[in-house]
């Protein structure tokens, strides 16, 4: 240790940066194995200030995870895996239709309608020019129709690659059952895996950086908290607003808008 220390701030920085490559690197051939106690953290993270709650009101810790884990499997049974099952079911459906995406007959419908609109608007010369060319050219026709082709093969891959990554963390019995399980213990031990964390700081800095890390989970905490209720209504809304316009795949669409509502942040 004496010898780190003494080591010209250069090295220290490349030592660091050569960390942190190695550390990426297992990460990325381990991803499926690191992927089950990641997501776990993740969950035992955002339940933590519920456990807390409790404890601040005179509950034994083991009785408040027992409590806070009771009532999340419930909820995530009997609301958000119907709910998954059928947002998953309507994704499937929604990727076959695209999948059979005629162009021709869209391009058709896209003619058809500026074609209307064209003569809609005949009193208006600009405008009126602009939609004789779109109308009329078949070069700007076949670029729609590449474009189409372009964006339904895009959505179908990424959406299919989204599903794919996170399923996989949920794959196989052993994950189902090994998520919940690290999840509970977790739970149980978050506290006491902080203050050990504490003791691996250095005298020195221990204090100032205990007081940033504080500041950073209070943020962090209001962020997802607020993050979780903002794009929950948003994708209650959105629901709402897509059924009730009748169009398709709303239990899907709805959902998955408050999700990507969150990805900016």
């Amino acid at each position: 240790m004496a010898g780190l220390k003494q080591l010209p701030s250069s090295v220290k920085n490349a030592l660091i940066i050569i960390g942190f490559i190695i550390v990426g690197i297992l990460c990325y051939y381990l991803a499926s194995v690191i992927s089950p106690f990641l997501i776990s953290l993740v969950i035992a993270y955002v339940l933590n200030p519920l456990v807390r709650g409790l404890v601040s009101k005179k509950v034994p810790r083991p009785w408040a995870v027992l409590l806070v884990f009771v009532l999340t499997t419930l909820v995530t049974t009997l609301f958000v895996v119907p709910l998954a099952i059928s947002i998953i079911g309507e994704a499937g459906a929604m990727f076959n239709k695209l999948s059979g995406l005629k162009v021709d007959q869209l391009t058709d419908n896209l003619k058809e309608t500026s074609t209307n609109l064209f003569n809609k608007t005949e009193s208006v010369p600009y405008l009126n020019e602009y939609l004789q060319e779109f109308t009329e050219g078949d070069k700007i026709r076949q670029l729609a129709a590449n474009a189409v082709v372009i964006i339904k093969d895009t959505t179908i891959t990424g959406f299919k690659r989204l599903i794919g990554f996170v399923g996989s963390a949920f794959t196989g019995m052993v994950n189902m059952i090994l998520i919940p399980v690290l999840v509970f213990y977790i739970l149980l031990d978050m506290d006491a895996i902080y203050d050990s964390f504490k003791m691996l700081l250095p005298p020195n800095i221990r204090r100032r950086t205990l007081v940033i890390i504080a500041k950073i989970d209070r943020q962090l905490h209001s962020l997802l908290r607020g993050q979780l209720i903002v794009n929950s209504v948003f994708a209650v809304l959105m629901t709402l607003g897509l059924w009730l316009s009748g169009l398709n795949f709303f239990l899907f669409l709805g959902p998955l808008s408050g999700i990507a509502n969150f990805i900016p942040y």
